[in-house]
């Protein structure tokens, strides 16, 4: 478990850091649980308008029926357990003066779609003594890496950039373990999987207790070739591996012209490298006759 410093802001173990401080915003944020019962809430910092009369080290309030109730302070501490990156609204002072027997716990999620401010879904208990607000917000993505994903010759070209996906991984498995990948991107990390930073290719080892090693980058971020009439990505240089040749991992996907949109396949592998192959229409060339399609870089 690594905790940040009073101001919403974490330095992980591999020194790369997340500042949420963005999702603070000029006015209260509220979420609606049914009529007349409301959620209201601002994270890293205390509420504009005061809960209860309280003050400065209130951070989120349970409007009900016409009246307040504290359900979260004001806490700035981030807190990275295994990946999740939460923030739990409690007085850290122990306030005896005010009595509050309810808990609001912030989880910060991944997206790089969202608003920096994030996009809210509230969980909670029947009794509305217990909350738990997720942040979907690019501020708790760590950093990524990304390149064109194009490739032009002298007769075609190819657009692989509709693969290239900002929400969300491919995912083959095999046995055991689990291959994460993305097209001319690095994964998405979203907290439920560690892949190093910049990983193109992760191999996740799920029999592995130990979660340092539970993940492997295979290559680094690298764009399309058109190599021997084919169509490929070659990620290499990736992490050490003693068993290889150049002692590091490595991945190559290879794009098969297909009609049918297929999911990513295992070609082959060992201990440093893995290879796939994907069939869809992106492969193809244009024109195209078997296929009848036209790339979107070509039509």
């Amino acid at each position: 478990m690594v905790e940040g410093e009073d101001n919403c802001n974490l330095v992980e173990e591999n020194g790369y850091q997340r500042n949420v401080f963005e999702v603070h915003t000029s006015e209260d944020r509220t979420v609606q649980i049914s009529k007349g019962i409301n959620f209201r809430f601002n994270l890293c910092g205390s509420l504009v308008t005061p809960c209860a009369g309280v003050d400065n080290t209130v951070s989120a309030c349970l409007e009900r029926n016409g009246k307040e109730y504290i359900v979260g302070w004001n806490n700035k501490k981030l807190t990275n357990l295994n990946g999740k990156l939460f923030l739990k609204l409690e007085d850290k002072m122990k306030n005896r003066r005010y009595k509050v027997d309810s808990s609001t716990t912030v989880h910060f999620h991944c997206s790089y779609t969202a608003s920096k401010k994030g996009d809210v879904i509230l969980n909670y208990t029947n009794d509305l003594k217990n909350f738990i607000l997720n942040i979907h917000t690019p501020l708790a993505c760590i950093p990524d890496k990304t390149v064109n994903c194009t490739v032009q010759t002298e007769n075609f070209a190819f657009d692989l950039s509709p693969l290239s996906s900002n929400r969300s991984n491919y995912v083959v498995n095999s046995g055991d373990d689990e291959y994460i990948l993305n097209v001319c991107r690095s994964v998405i990390n979203t907290g439920d999987d560690l892949c190093p930073v910049y990983s193109p290719v992760c191999l996740k080892k799920k029999s592995e207790p130990n979660l340092i090693n539970r993940y492997i980058r295979f290559g680094s971020v690298a764009r399309p070739e058109w190599t021997n009439n084919e169509l490929i990505i070659h990620y290499k240089n990736g992490g050490y591996c003693r068993d290889s040749v150049m002692f590091e991992t490595s991945s190559t996907i290879y794009f098969r012209c297909s009609a049918v949109e297929k999911q990513p396949e295992i070609l082959r592998k060992d201990n440093c490298s893995v290879e796939f192959v994907w069939h869809t229409k992106y492969a193809c060339q244009a024109p195209c006759t078997m296929c009848r399609y036209y790339t979107p870089s070509t039509a």
